[in-house]
């Protein structure tokens, strides 16, 4: 079902390698890496305390990049795929990110890259959750930024799928999220409290969801449901944080190239090959998102926002189209 996104941007060659060792985890301590030289960014990165990326080298534009200045970001499910790419992304604007996967080792080569600290974590721990809060913020009083992007896909329909799978899925996609926003919420409070301050910008939840949280699919009962729940956590806790400095963003993408999607029968149509999109695109909406203070993205625009209406306007009709057996694994 999947193809994972492996070109020729920074780390993307070196996963073909380290693929097999999925099993060999470090131990979950954290470790801190070493924040690469500044001296050492690339050409195109520009400005006092940008780090050199290949994903997104030479992005400057005014709010974000004023908005780095060595600010802490935290990165869930950086380890891969979206989540890595955003950490690279950030760190070519001059934040200073923290990795939060489970796996060490993986963090660990992608902050050997562009800096900032490594903090593995089994987000499904809601406890250890808790504990990578107080880490954090034990080390920094103030977080920016916080990208809630850990997630795993459940294929399956309602009937067919484990439960112990569909509650994995849930805790992952969305209880993740609240659980680490939860955690880290006092450093976002003193964050966005000083933004309005020093005008730095104030503090920003981005919680990545899916167009899968607006719109169904038979085969993704336990995904799309868990997907829904982190819309609808996210548009409740922007009204909730309103007038505090913390800002929440939505994003969702299409599909993207990540490991175990999309699946081959849809990767395989020519017509489905032209709606897959890359997890850099993905990183660069939600820097766009929190520069531009967008509440709510859709990635790319065209045709995923297309079907969100559809769903909204008719739903009758979205639900016999979405029955199709093709969609059905």
């Amino acid at each position: 079902m999947a193809r994972d996104d492996r070109g020729s941007r920074g780390g993307r060659d070196r996963r073909r390698s380290r693929e097999g060792a999925r099993g060999s985890d470090r131990p979950l301590v954290p470790v801190p890496v070493r924040e690469r030289a500044r001296g050492s960014a690339s050409a195109g990165s520009g400005g006092d305390g940008a780090r050199g990326n290949g994903a997104a080298g030479g992005r400057r534009s005014g709010a974000m990049s004023a908005g780095g200045g060595g600010r802490v970001a935290v990165v869930t499910g950086a380890s891969a795929g979206i989540g890595e790419a955003t950490a690279r992304a950030l760190a070519a604007t001059g934040w200073r990110c923290v990795l939060v996967a489970r796996r060490a080792d993986l963090l660990h080569e992608i902050a050997d890259e562009i800096g900032g600290e490594v903090e593995p974590c089994d987000l499904l721990d809601r406890g250890a959750v808790a504990e990578l809060g107080s880490r954090i913020l034990a080390r920094h009083e103030r977080v920016a930024l916080l990208v809630n992007n850990a997630g795993a896909l459940a294929r399956g329909t309602f009937v067919d799928v484990d439960l112990d799978e569909m509650e994995r899925v849930t805790r992952l996609n969305y209880l993740s999220g609240v659980f680490a926003t939860r955690a880290l919420l006092p450093g976002l409070r003193a964050a966005g409290a000083a933004g309005g301050a020093d005008g730095a910008g104030g503090a920003h939840v981005v919680n990545v969801a899916s167009i899968g949280g607006v719109v169904t699919f038979p085969a993704g009962s336990a995904y799309a449901a868990s997907k829904h729940a982190q819309v609808a956590f996210s548009r409740s806790l922007r009204a909730a944080l309103r007038g505090t400095g913390v800002e929440v963003h939505l994003v969702m993408p299409g599909f993207v190239r990540t490991d175990g999607f999309p699946q081959p029968r849809f990767w395989q149509s020519p017509l489905g090959r032209r709606f897959v999109f890359d997890p850099e695109e993905v990183a660069e909406a939600i820097l766009a998102a929190v520069e531009h203070g967008k509440p709510e993205v859709v990635v790319p625009w065209f045709p995923y926002r297309l079907g969100q209406m559809f769903q909204a306007l008719l739903p009758s009709l979205t639900t016999r189209v979405m029955s199709f057996d093709r969609y059905a694994d």
